[in-house]
Protein backbone atom coordinates (compact mmCIF):
# COMPACT_ATOMS: atom_id res chain seq x y z
CA UNK A 1 0.00 0.00 0.00
CA UNK A 2 1.34 3.40 -0.86
CA UNK A 3 -0.44 6.87 -1.04
CA UNK A 4 0.10 9.84 -3.24
CA UNK A 5 3.14 11.46 -2.40
CA UNK A 6 4.14 13.78 -5.44
CA UNK A 7 7.22 11.30 -5.50
CA UNK A 8 7.87 7.40 -6.61
CA UNK A 9 7.41 5.23 -3.85
CA UNK A 10 7.91 2.02 -4.89
CA UNK A 11 10.86 -0.05 -4.16
CA UNK A 12 11.77 -1.36 -7.55
CA UNK A 13 12.43 2.22 -8.09
CA UNK A 14 14.35 3.23 -5.50
CA UNK A 15 17.68 4.10 -7.84
CA UNK A 16 15.33 7.04 -9.58
CA UNK A 17 16.98 10.46 -8.14
CA UNK A 18 14.41 12.62 -7.38
CA UNK A 19 13.05 15.71 -4.83
CA UNK A 20 10.74 14.81 -2.10
CA UNK A 21 9.47 17.60 -0.65
CA UNK A 22 8.86 18.18 3.26
CA UNK A 23 5.22 17.30 2.42
CA UNK A 24 5.46 14.48 0.51
CA UNK A 25 7.76 12.95 3.34
CA UNK A 26 5.04 14.21 6.09
CA UNK A 27 2.62 12.77 3.94
CA UNK A 28 4.16 9.11 3.58
CA UNK A 29 5.42 9.18 7.19
CA UNK A 30 1.21 9.74 8.09
CA UNK A 31 0.09 7.13 5.59
CA UNK A 32 2.58 4.57 7.16
CA UNK A 33 1.46 5.40 11.15
CA UNK A 34 -2.35 5.34 9.97
CA UNK A 35 -1.83 1.90 8.22
CA UNK A 36 -0.66 0.25 11.57
CA UNK A 37 -3.93 0.77 13.53
CA UNK A 38 -6.21 0.62 10.44
CA UNK A 39 -7.55 -2.50 8.29
CA UNK A 40 -8.71 -3.96 6.25
CA UNK A 41 -7.95 -0.67 3.79
CA UNK A 42 -11.42 -0.41 2.17
CA UNK A 43 -12.86 2.85 0.57
CA UNK A 44 -14.60 4.68 3.49
CA UNK A 45 -11.02 4.37 4.96
CA UNK A 46 -9.32 5.86 2.14
CA UNK A 47 -11.47 8.92 2.82
CA UNK A 48 -10.48 8.84 6.46
CA UNK A 49 -6.75 9.17 5.83
CA UNK A 50 -6.77 11.51 2.95
CA UNK A 51 -8.60 13.38 5.18
CA UNK A 52 -6.48 13.04 8.06
CA UNK A 53 -5.34 16.68 9.89
CA UNK A 54 -3.14 14.69 12.26
CA UNK A 55 0.01 16.77 11.18
CA UNK A 56 -0.64 20.07 12.00
CA UNK A 57 1.86 21.61 9.94
CA UNK A 58 1.72 19.49 6.95
CA UNK A 59 -1.74 17.67 7.59
CA UNK A 60 -2.82 15.25 4.37
CA UNK A 61 -6.39 17.73 3.86
CA UNK A 62 -5.09 20.99 3.47
CA UNK A 63 -7.07 24.06 3.52
CA UNK A 64 -5.02 26.08 4.98
CA UNK A 65 -4.37 30.17 3.73
CA UNK A 66 -0.90 30.01 5.16
CA UNK A 67 0.16 26.74 3.69
CA UNK A 68 3.85 26.43 4.15
CA UNK A 69 4.47 24.86 0.15
CA UNK A 70 1.70 26.03 -1.69
CA UNK A 71 0.14 22.20 -2.26
CA UNK A 72 -3.16 22.61 -0.84
CA UNK A 73 -5.62 20.30 -1.41
CA UNK A 74 -7.77 20.73 -4.20
CA UNK A 75 -10.09 17.79 -4.42
CA UNK A 76 -9.47 13.90 -3.03
CA UNK A 77 -10.77 11.28 -5.42
CA UNK A 78 -11.08 7.68 -4.46
CA UNK A 79 -11.29 5.19 -6.80
CA UNK A 80 -12.50 1.47 -5.66
CA UNK A 81 -11.87 -1.52 -8.35
CA UNK A 82 -12.93 -4.99 -8.70
CA UNK A 83 -13.03 -7.69 -11.55
CA UNK A 84 -16.00 -6.00 -13.03
CA UNK A 85 -16.19 -2.06 -11.92
CA UNK A 86 -14.22 0.73 -11.59
CA UNK A 87 -16.06 2.95 -9.48
CA UNK A 88 -15.53 6.67 -8.15
CA UNK A 89 -16.02 9.40 -5.91
CA UNK A 90 -14.75 13.22 -6.08
CA UNK A 91 -14.86 14.68 -2.80
CA UNK A 92 -14.64 18.55 -2.78
CA UNK A 93 -14.10 20.44 1.14
CA UNK A 94 -17.34 18.42 2.27
CA UNK A 95 -15.89 15.59 3.22
CA UNK A 96 -19.29 13.59 4.23
CA UNK A 97 -20.99 13.80 0.57
CA UNK A 98 -19.29 12.77 -2.51
CA UNK A 99 -19.71 15.91 -5.37
CA UNK A 100 -19.09 13.81 -8.13
CA UNK A 101 -19.39 9.84 -8.32
CA UNK A 102 -19.35 6.86 -11.22
CA UNK A 103 -18.94 3.80 -11.85
CA UNK A 104 -17.43 1.83 -15.14
CA UNK A 105 -18.62 -1.48 -16.15
CA UNK A 106 -16.51 -4.27 -17.51
CA UNK A 107 -18.43 -5.43 -20.74
CA UNK A 108 -15.73 -7.70 -22.00
CA UNK A 109 -17.43 -11.13 -22.19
Amino acid sequence: MAGHANHLVHAALAYVEQVVTDSSASRQLRLAQWLENHHPFDATAAKGILSDKHDTVLPIFRLAADDPDDENTLATAVFTLDANHVRWQIFGINRDAADHRGKCVNVIA
